[in-house]
This record gives structure tokens, sequence and C-alpha cells, in this order.
């Protein structure tokens, strides 16, 4: 049901932040204020979706962090719960506490552009499960969109966000903004953001190679990480974020044969059946193998006849 509501959630945030970014604030160096202390409903707007999704991904991921304690793919759970928790403080500072820098959150939220083609595959993956070749076709379409995405709304933003921030700072009314401006966000910020950047780097790093496999020019799938969710553009690898570690499969039944059935197998045995009365044991029979019925009626019958005397 998450990745479901995410497609929504990432589309109304990004269509927000684009609304609050777009025109001189972006384009124009004498816009300063406006991307510095301006506001309108559709940055707070976006500011606050981002804030109360990250809070709420943080919180769920610190919940469950002990189920995945001892899963392989813990260290990436880690690096996107360090994402959530750095971007919901960003945000929530610039919400509550200055209301300053509202222009560069919005541009630091189009990364978001990326996460409805990252959920395209995994619903195609968590529905169909790839069974037929157009399933595969599929992911293999919607890992394309991704990766455009992913270099137009990741690649693309960040080195766009360090060149605004950079450029009014260095510019004719940077002691305007150092006096204003909150320490924390004049420090915070710009690290914040080199680390997702630095993050997405990697992760894109995973998509590309995950896409190339899905096309058939590398081999095997590998998972891939955007924002919480673990995906395999290739092969189906249940993605629902980072499935919990499975109990190890039971041991395989023995092939020996169980008490009742040795029985069975020693009464099939000639060796193993018990002598009748009279019945030559098993070296005697095998002398007598195979030698005429007067034979042995012959050499029996002295024995029977002193008896009797």
């Amino acid at each position: 049901m998450d990745r479901l509501l995410l497609g929504p959630y990432a589309i109304a945030v990004t269509t927000l932040a684009w609304l609050a970014v777009r025109g001189p604030p972006l384009s124009t160096s004498s816009a300063y204020r406006e991307r510095w202390f301006g506001s309108s409903a559709a940055s707070r707007w976006c500011l606050a979706l981002y804030f109360a999704k990250t809070s709420l991904d943080a919180l769920v991921q610190l919940a469950t962090m002990r189920l995945y304690a001892a899963h392989a793919a813990t260290n990436k759970r880690l690096e996107v719960l360090a994402h959530h928790v750095v971007s919901s403080f960003c945000f929530g500072y610039s919400l509550f506490a200055t209301r300053q820098c509202e222009f560069f959150g919005c541009l630091a939220a189009l990364s978001e552009g990326s996460t409805p083609f990252l959920n395209a595959v995994m619903a195609v993956k968590l529905f169909t499960g790839e069974r037929k070749a157009a399933h595969r076709a599929l992911v293999a379409a919607n890992g394309v969109g991704l990766w455009v995405a992913y270099v137009a709304c990741r690649l693309v933003v960040f080195p766009v966000w360090f060149w605004r921030w950079v450029a009014d700072l260095r510019g004719p009314h940077a002691a305007e903004l150092v006096a204003r401006v909150s320490a924390v966000q004049l420090l915070v910020y710009p690290a914040s953001t080199a680390c997702i950047f630095a993050l997405s780097c990697f992760w894109f790093g995973l998509i590309t190679q995950g896409l190339l496999k899905a096309l058939g020019l590398l081999g095997a799938a590998t998972k891939i990480d955007d924002g919480g969710a673990v995906v395999s553009i290739a092969q189906n690898n249940n993605h629902e974020g980072v499935s919990p570690p499975r109990e190890p499969p039971p041991p395989p039944k023995s092939s020996s044969p169980t008490p009742r059935d040795d029985g069975v197998a020693r009464a099939a045995d000639p060796s193993h059946r018990r002598r009748r009365p009279g019945e030559p044991s098993g070296a005697a029979a095998q002398r007598t193998n195979g030698a005429p019925s007067s034979a042995i009626d012959d050499d029996a019958a002295p024995r029977t006849s002193s008896r009797r005397r």
C-alpha cells in the first residue's frame, strides 16, 4: 500500500516544488530576497508534505530496525534512515523555526520527480512477478524512465542548487545574507545536500547497472536503492522496501528406510526368515541348492530311522 501512495505524493510534491522555484527566483540574481526570505503557499505545502513523509519514514525505520539487524541490507537501511532524518530536520527547521530558505528546500524537493518511475517498476514486479515477457518489457520500459528522471531530477538539480547557493553567498548581497540567515542553515543545508547528492550518485550507478541487465546487456539483475526502496529492474527480488530475513528452509528428509521399512526388507530377505522345524539352515540350504529331491530324501532317511530305534 505504501508503494501505491508514494506515486501521488511524489507527483504532488514535485508539482508544488516546481511552482515555487520557477521563474525569476531561479534565474534572476536580483531576486535573492525571494530565494532566501520569500514564502508562498506552494512552497509551504511542499515543505509540509516532504517533512511529514520523511519524518514518518524515519520513525518507522527506527521502530523496525531490530528486525533487520542481521540482514545483509542493514547498511542500506542506515543510509536511507540518515537521509530521511537529515531531510526532515532541514525542512522542518525552515518550515517552523526560521521560515527562510524555502526556495532551496523546494529546489531540493524536485528530486522526488524520479519516485513515480521507481514505484512503477516496483508495482509491476509486485503484482505480476515478471512471469511473462510483456511484464519484463514493462519493467525495462519503466527502468528507462527511472534512469532519465534520475538524471534530470537529481544529477542536474543538485548541482543547480549548489550553483544558486554559492552564487548568492559570493555576490554583492553576501553580507546581508550572512547577517540575517541562521548559521545552522548556512552550514547544515549545503552539507546535507552534498550528502544526499553523493548518495544519489551511488544509487544512480546501481540503477544504471540494473537497467543494462534488464535490457540484456550485462546478465543477472542487481538491486537498486532509492529513498528507502530496494528494487531489482531485471529480476523479481520481492521488492517491498528491504524484505525481512527469512527463516532457514527445513532440512531435507532422510532417504534411509524407517524402522518399519527395514523390518519389511528383512522379512522379504530369505536370509533373515525364521526357519521352520526340520528345515535346513542357510548353509545346508546353500549346499543342497540345486540338488535333486531324491538325494535330499535319501540322506535324511537313515537319520530318521536311527532316531526311531
